[in-house]
């Protein structure tokens, strides 16, 4: 008895309150279970201290499972938030991949069409500004006749002049008499 006495003091002494954490469930499973036999057994203030620290083992066996549990909660969660983030990232991906790629027909298809436009724009030979221009004929200057015939004068005064006779040339603009 006197060793069965010992093995329930160190029991005890290695369960205290302070020492719970340092344990692992299997061992303080195994602690509770052997408290818990040798509780009848025992004097009534050694029953006592096992009854409290078979409790209080009871409560760290179930902290940890909570934990633990809260543990594999979040794991799964950040997995599952981690696969939507992946998911979610592969979509803004291809959305990228096709606003670039739209971007990229929209410059061809522009610079196809206005292909010629501006090759003649930017790429045209401009001519030199000391080339000299040809003035425009004054509004008021007569243009010469190329086929001016001098008019034969009339023998008579009441000849009739003949249709060729009266080719004459004729202002393009005329002016307004005041």
């Amino acid at each position: 008895m006197a060793e069965f006495l010992q093995n329930v003091h160190k029991a005890i002494a290695e369960t205290e309150p302070e020492k719970l954490e340092s344990l692992s469930i299997p061992q303080l499973q195994t602690y509770r279970k052997f408290l818990l036999e040798a509780w009848p057994y025992v004097d009534r203030p050694l029953e006592i201290r096992c009854r409290d620290h078979v409790e209080a083992i009871g409560r760290e066996i179930e902290l940890r499972r909570i934990e633990e549990k809260a543990e594999k909660r979040h794991k799964t969660t950040q997995e599952k938030a981690d696969q939507r983030h992946q998911a979610s990232y592969n979509v803004e991906k291809w959305i990228l991949i096709f606003a670039i790629a739209g971007v990229v027909i929209g410059m061809l298809t522009l610079g196809s069409e206005y292909f010629s436009l501006i090759r003649d724009t930017f790429f045209s030979k401009v001519q030199p500004a000391s080339v000299p221009q040809s003035t425009p004929n004054s509004l008021y200057q007569k243009p010469t006749s190329i086929a001016e015939s001098p008019e034969p004068e009339a023998s008579s005064s009441t000849a009739k002049p003949s249709p060729e006779q009266t080719a004459t040339t004729t202002p393009l603009l005329s002016m307004p008499t005041p």
